[in-house]
């Protein structure tokens, strides 16, 4: 179960109430692609996660990919057709963020908006931009939703991210990216675990089921927990990316797969070790 902390929140602002995500999500723009706690907590969701006793926030804010322009005619439309009481300032802080839109709420206090030009990467701008390039061209949009209109991060781009972001981002932003990334790990695992079952339901009833997209999940999440960005975050806060892999479910439902994994953590715990 991932820690129960909450992300940090200047006193002059507050996270976002329903309403006004659903409204935000619900005429989302497919120029842009909402990344950070709020994909997250979309795949929660959708995965039924707990998310504890307290109900702890995945995050307080909204993150989206996206260019400063786009999201420029896009908050317009919000406080011309919606009502929203917005507005655009300077960013407080870089990172590859391109905007801030401060949507203004009861008691003085404002929902914040990031627009951001690049997904965070522990290894330099280069990594980043290959990265964000590769986010962008799978990421996933939700069918059968009336409320969400909004393309967001593929399952193993919301880990990778949020791993990044954990093992970088951490003095910026506290220690509720850690737990954040603890939640994404679950969420791989959800989907790693419906993907094996449902194979092997598929392969009983004679159709023909190849591994390749659980076998390239469990090598993506391999590659995950080996980069600098995983490491770190093994070594410093014990928080193992290799338990994306549900080992018990697997060897369940798909045991020709265990000798292939074994030799994946096997390989992952040398490297860790040098």
């Amino acid at each position: 179960m991932p820690k129960n902390t909450e992300p940090k929140v200047p006193f002059d602002q507050k996270a976002f109430d329903y309403g006004t995500l659903t409204t935000i999500l619900s005429n989302f723009p497919p120029e842009l692609t909402l990344i950070g706690g709020q994909a997250l907590a979309w795949w929660v969701y959708k995965f039924h996660i707990d998310w504890g006793l307290n109900h702890s926030m995945l995050t307080a804010d909204l993150d989206v990919l996206g260019s400063s322009d786009v999201a420029g005619i896009f908050v317009n439309s919000l406080v011309e057709r919606h009502g929203l009481n917005a507005r655009f300032c300077n960013p407080t802080e870089k990172q590859g963020k391109v905007a801030q839109v401060e949507i203004l709420a009861s008691g003085g206090r404002s929902m914040r908006l990031d627009v951001h030009s690049q997904l965070y990467a522990l290894d330099g701008e280069d990594v980043a931009n290959q990265f964000t390039e590769h986010a962008i061209g799978r990421r996933i949009l939700p069918t059968g939703e009336r409320d969400m209109r909004a393309n967001l991060l593929h399952v193993l781009d919301c880990l990778r991210s949020t791993v990044e972001n954990a093992a970088g981002l951490i003095q910026s932003k506290g220690t509720h990216v850690v737990s954040q990334a603890e939640y994404a790990i679950e969420v791989v695992a959800s989907a790693m675990r419906i993907r094996a079952y449902t194979n092997r339901v598929l392969s009983d009833a004679g159709w023909s089921t190849p591994l390749d997209q659980l076998q390239n999940m469990i090598h993506e999440v391999s590659q995950i927990a080996n980069s600098a960005a995983g490491i770190r975050l093994h070594r410093e806060h014990g928080v193992d990316i290799l338990n994306a892999i549900p080992l018990t479910c697997i060897e369940i439902n798909q045991p020709k797969l265990m000798p292939e994994i074994e030799s994946i953590r096997a390989a992952s715990r040398d490297h860790r070790a040098g």
